[in-house]
């Protein structure tokens, strides 16, 4: 993240990668859940992380994140910050690794 006081140079394209908040998982063995909501935790991580956001906002052109439930939460707290609504993709699950690597 681009600190107080560093300038981002012009005509420059930044890319700002975020993995989502804290989430809870079940004890034991379980099912992937693409709908697992954020914990407590998460939610103020996220709120946190969204405040490094603020200096950014005006420089934000596009705002993409996967469709999981955590993750929409996570872009839902940087959405309120930068007053842009992010663009949900179901090809950005990192269970779709196996499609980007054919592995």
């Amino acid at each position: 993240m681009a600190e107080k006081g560093i300038l981002r140079e012009k005509g420059k394209t930044y890319v700002y990668l975020v993995r989502h908040a804290h989430f809870t998982v079940p004890k034991g063995p379980h099912k992937f859940d693409p709908y697992r909501p954020l914990s407590k935790r998460g939610k103020i991580q996220a709120k946190a992380l969204a405040k490094r956001f603020v200096p950014l906002k005006e420089d934000i052109d596009v705002f993409c994140c996967s469709s999981m439930g955590r993750t929409v939460e996570t872009a839902e707290a940087i959405s309120e910050i930068i007053n842009k609504k992010p663009t949900k993709y179901k090809e950005l699950w990192e269970f779709n690794k196996i499609l980007w690597t054919r592995k």
